[in-house]
């Protein structure tokens, strides 16, 4: 038996003593209220409980509670927690079928910022600290998909966005201090990593991928780069090949942006200007295409 079972037989025991008899008083029709008849009682443990010589309630209030405890029915009963919470949440449960943990928040007031908050500090003087950590691994051979962390942003059926911004992930760093030395700041990290050779059709550190069908009123690209920042930067794009690279870029079905056949381009060229360690070079880029 649990604890919070045995506390609560021992409740039952103390006022059976005092002359009261505890009853389970069910929701009333409204689902919210109480039905039946409500006892207003005070009974008062200004020492606490203990049971088996464990502290379970202490003159506080503060509730202990182990072993195997079910709080609430998950289909009709509502549980709140109110105030501050220290140690560990821990959820272990290797015959789960679905969620080992759920959180939802169909609220349909304005003032709520999100479903979930998570803040954390770290005095760590040098390694690395990480705010969330997810892991999803694959067990089994086959042709399933692990997705470690998923973010889908909707703008539901019949409502319209006028001037706000749906975002599925959304990466920033911040440095309200310093960052010297060889430290590197960027909003997202993407990396891949295997232990052995890896056959597959692509492998790669981002992968950008559109399933946009219907048309597009306004500027539409697979990659939106912008730069709303004081500051100048050096590149828009800086690669960092390890001389491992054997080409920069690959285009396959393109025919709609690069010309193959045909006489050369005409007009006054722009130049587009990159560096190659550490020298600057221009690609001519001609406004006009004679093919």
């Amino acid at each position: 038996m649990s604890n919070l079972n045995k506390l609560i037989a021992g409740i039952v025991a103390a006022l059976a003593v005092a002359g009261f008899t505890l009853s389970v008083v069910p929701k009333g029709a409204d689902g919210n209220s109480l039905g039946g008849t409500v006892y207003n009682r005070l009974i008062e443990f200004s020492e606490g409980i203990s049971i088996d010589g464990t502290t379970v309630l202490d003159g506080s209030g503060n509730l202990s509670v182990a072993g195997t405890t079910t709080l609430g029915d998950a289909a009709a009963d509502y549980i709140t927690f109110t105030g501050k919470g220290t140690g560990q949440l821990y959820f272990n449960d290797s015959a789960k079928t679905a969620q080992t943990l759920k959180i939802h928040n169909h609220t349909t007031t304005t003032t709520e910022i999100g479903s979930y908050e998570g803040k954390s500090d770290t005095n760590k003087t040098s390694g690395a600290f990480t705010g969330l950590w997810q892991d999803a691994n694959l067990n089994v051979t086959g042709t399933g998909s692990a997705t470690a962390i998923l973010g889908v942003a909707t703008n539901v059926a019949g409502a319209t966005n006028t001037g706000g911004t749906l975002i599925g992930t959304y990466g920033q760093a911040r440095s309200d201090g310093t960052m010297a030395g060889s430290a590197i700041m960027s909003g997202l990290y993407g990396l891949i990593e295997a232990s052995t050779a890896t056959t597959a059709s692509h492998v790669s550190s981002a992968w950008l991928d559109s399933h946009q069908a219907e048309a597009v009123t306004g500027s539409h690209q697979l990659l939106y780069m912008t730069n709303n920042g004081a500051a100048t930067m050096d590149e828009a794009i800086y690669i960092y090949g390890g001389d491992k690279i054997s080409s920069l870029m690959e285009l396959n079905t393109v025919d709609n942006m690069v010309a193959i056949s045909g006489t050369d381009a005409t007009g006054a060229p722009a130049k587009i200007k990159i560096t190659i360690e550490g020298t600057p070079y221009y690609i001519n880029a001609f406004p006009t295409s004679n093919n």
